[in-house]
């Protein structure tokens, strides 16, 4: 097992219907089963949940990691006034895009409700929905007593959360490889040997 994760095997950005773009990164295994990834508020397209490289190759079935930016993040180009239905339509799209028919899904806190979105509209596209802690859509306007928020530290948010979502996944998987030797016992993930294949995909 190499001591980091391998670059994306593929990052693209595709041009939807409307002319908008939507950028996604595809890790792991080319060939392998799809699973299509939604991250939670401040994560994007590199943002692969889990601090142990290799491990979307060493699963059997081998999976092909689909991490999408939603609108607004990384490469996915703003789209004011959007609602949960447009998501859902372009993320049937980007399947499109993919030749695709169905795959599984998997959603990450702020993410979980796009996937909700995907379920609801296009059933037809999801074989399974993994929702890791859920949140309900987040509707109407922000508390009238919220502190308000300095230039500086809001453009400073602003800038990691639109261009450096991987950064805290790369912390925490910097932070396990550290202390793994000092564990009192051995961390590893999933072994085909004692969990159903494809039992990770599907909690």
């Amino acid at each position: 097992m190499s001591a980091r994760r391998e670059d994306p095997i593929l990052e693209e950005l595709i041009t939807l219907k409307c002319g908008r773009k939507l950028g996604y990164c595809e890790h792991g295994v080319s060939d392998g089963e799809p699973v299509v990834y939604f991250p939670g508020a401040g994560f994007g397209r590199r943002c692969v949940p889990t601090p142990f490289p290799n491990l979307l190759a060493e699963q059997h079935p081998a999976v092909r990691f689909i991490a999408v930016d939603r609108p607004g993040y990384g490469l996915s180009e703003l789209h004011p006034g959007r609602c949960y239905r447009d998501w859902a339509d372009d993320v049937q799209q980007l399947m499109e895009h993919l030749k695709l028919d169905e795959a599984r899904f998997l959603a990450h806190s702020a993410g979980t409700p796009h996937l909700a979105a995907v379920c609801a509209f296009h059933p037809e596209l999801v074989k399974t929905a993994s929702l890791v802690c859920p949140i309900s859509p987040i509707l109407g306007n922000p508390p009238r007593d919220r502190p308000r928020e300095k230039a500086l530290s809001r453009a400073c948010g602003r800038f990691l959360l639109l261009h450096c979502g991987g950064l805290l996944d790369k912390l925490f998987g910097f932070v396990v490889r550290f202390y793994l030797p000092f564990l009192p016992m051995p961390v590893r993930p999933l072994s085909p040997t004692t969990h159903a294949p494809t039992d990770w995909l599907t909690y």
